[in-house]
């Protein structure tokens, strides 16, 4: 219903908005394809209205059902634009989250080299703007990259130090996930 009454207001950019909403809402029901049209449809209009903060997060969300689906072309595809356009930019967040996206996908694709130094990368820009749930999201998946790797000594202590910082503010389901770990 939204989404008629910004068509008819004639507001492209509440409208893109959104169909990135009803696509997220997709994606947590499960329906991939629904979910990539609706972002699709966002992301035609935010192209189209010049929204570069908009097409960093449909293109985002867009790189996150591929990747949710395996579709790790895709996916990477997304994140490297989201990548591109967000150094564009100067936003540094955003170049952050597309750097551990790509990390996840090159960790799932068994490129574990690639996926640490993109991990070491996001981790960097984290610590640069002070991000720290990025900082704690980051050091868990290089812990990940790590163990994958076979350094367990190194990823016990990336795993410690993701804990403590979830720890320190106050997510503690991730900090129990760090430590099972």
């Amino acid at each position: 219903a939204a989404a008629h009454l910004y068509e008819e207001l004639d507001d492209e950019s509440q409208l893109a908005n959104c169909l990135g909403n009803l696509g997220l809402i997709a994606q947590d029901l499960g329906n991939a394809s629904e979910a990539i049209e609706y972002h699709q449809a966002s992301l035609v209009i935010t192209r189209e209205i010049g929204d570069a903060g908009g097409q960093r997060v449909d293109l985002t969300n867009l790189a996150a059902v591929y990747y949710s689906q395996g579709d790790y072309m895709r996916a990477e595809k997304g994140y490297q634009e989201v990548r591109t356009l967000a150094v564009e930019a100067g936003e540094r967040e955003d170049e952050m989250n597309a750097l551990a996206g790509l990390g996840l996908i090159y960790r799932s694709r068994g490129e574990l080299e690639k996926s640490r130094d993109h991990f070491v990368r996001a981790l960097a820009i984290a610590h640069e703007i002070q991000h720290h749930h990025g900082k704690a999201a980051h050091l868990g998946n290089l812990g990940l990259v790590y163990q994958d790797l076979g350094n367990l000594s190194r990823a016990r202590e990336l795993h410690q130090s993701a804990a403590e910082l979830h720890a320190k503010l106050g997510n503690r389901q991730s900090q129990a996930n760090q430590l099972g770990n």
